[in-house]
Parts: C-alpha cells; structure tokens; sequence
C-alpha cells in the first residue's frame, strides 16, 4: 500500500466491485463477509489518500456509496472508516455530512455520522454544539463527559455523566449508555472522592447482586 498506493487503489475498487456483485451468493448470517468489506473501505481510504487524491471527493464518493447500499454494507460505516481517515480526509468528512445534516435535519443518520466524527477529532465544542439542536441522550453525555475527562475537566466532566444518569432512568433513549455508572465512580475517585464511589458500587450490588456487580 505505503509503496504503490495507485496499483492498491484500482485493487481495492475491483475488490469492492466484487464484493457487491457477488453478495448475493454469499450466506453473511454470521457479518463475517459484512466486516470484511468495511475492511475493504478503509483500505480503500487509506489508498486514496496515499495516492494524493483529493479529500473531498473520498468524502463524496463515500457517501454516495452510503446513498446506494443494497446490501447494508456501508450502514453505519462511520464506527469504522473514522480510524482510515486522515486529519484532512477526516474534515473534508464532516464538511459534506455537515451540509447534508443542516439540508435535511430531521434524518438522524448524519447527525449520529457526526457524532462519531466528532469524538475522533475529541472537538468537544462541536459535539455540544450538536447536541444543542437535537435530542440529547445518555449516550451524548457519556461521549462528552469522557472528552472532558481526558482534558482533565473533571468536575465538569462529572456534570454530565450526572445529566445522562438522570436521562437514563426516564428510560426512553434508543442511544443508552451502560457505561455511566462506572465512569461516575472513575470521576469520583480522581476528585478525591472514592468513599462515595465505593457507596455508589456498593448500592449498585445491593439493587442488583450478581458476580459483575459485586466486581
């Protein structure tokens, strides 16, 4: 790849090509061949970008792939291909979803293709910003809080993960968050306060006593 980026390039694209032509043949009830292929994208975006090609178009054609996906093959893509990407490629990303969220609001696919772009890029701001024009879930918490966190913000950080518990017991949020809890006790301890998230562990067992909670 890093030596001939071009040749790898038309080889990724004939693989792609492939992978849609015969998906039809292929029994993918396990996802195997559905992984293998989003290995094939970011294969595909790594070669593009050591080939020089420009950003903003792999952003474009990306996407248009996303558009016309009869397979699912390029659902929810972004958890992937957000590690091919460069910090260039990974901007001209988001410009293009951007726009698509700001011209159709109401579809949640760009705004959560934005979400993801955001923790990688660990732009805080922008993800608060996000969340500022749509429904904020546990899930949104959760990701801020643990951006804040590495930023040493842990009062702050602590906040949120707060906000996304009391979110969470309304218990109507598609994008959950199961890791609040843990990350409340991690904040607490670096705050200097571990007696209140050894209390908080303590309870969690006492609500529901089971081998993981009494770990």
């Amino acid at each position: 790849l890093l030596s001939e980026p071009d040749r790898a390039l038309s080889l990724y694209e004939t693989f792609l090509a492939g992978a849609y032509e015969k998906a039809d043949e292929v029994d993918d009830s396990d996802g195997s061949f559905g992984t293998f292929v989003e290995s094939l994208f970011c294969g595909w975006i790594r070669a593009r970008q050591e080939s020089g090609k420009d950003s903003g178009e792999t952003a474009a054609l990306l996407l248009a792939r996303m558009d016309d996906d009869p397979y699912g093959f390029a659902h929810d893509i972004e958890r992937v291909i957000k590690e091919a990407f460069d910090k260039r490629g990974l901007e001209a990303l988001e410009r293009h979803v951007f726009a698509r969220s700001e011209k159709k609001p109401e579809e949640a696919e760009w705004t959560n293709v934005l979400r993801t772009i955001y923790i990688r890029q660990r732009a805080v701001n922008k993800y608060m910003a996000l969340c500022e024009r749509t429904l904020l879930t546990p899930a949104d918490c959760e990701a801020i809080a643990t951006m804040l966190g590495a930023r040493r913000k842990t009062e702050e950080a602590l906040s949120w993960v707060e906000r996304g518990l009391g979110l969470e017991s309304e218990r109507r949020f598609a994008r959950s968050s199961w890791k609040l809890p843990d990350l409340k006790r991690t904040l607490l301890t670096k705050l200097g306060r571990g007696s209140e998230a050894l209390s908080s562990a303590w309870q969690e067992f006492r609500d529901c006593p089971s081998d993981s909670t009494y770990q």
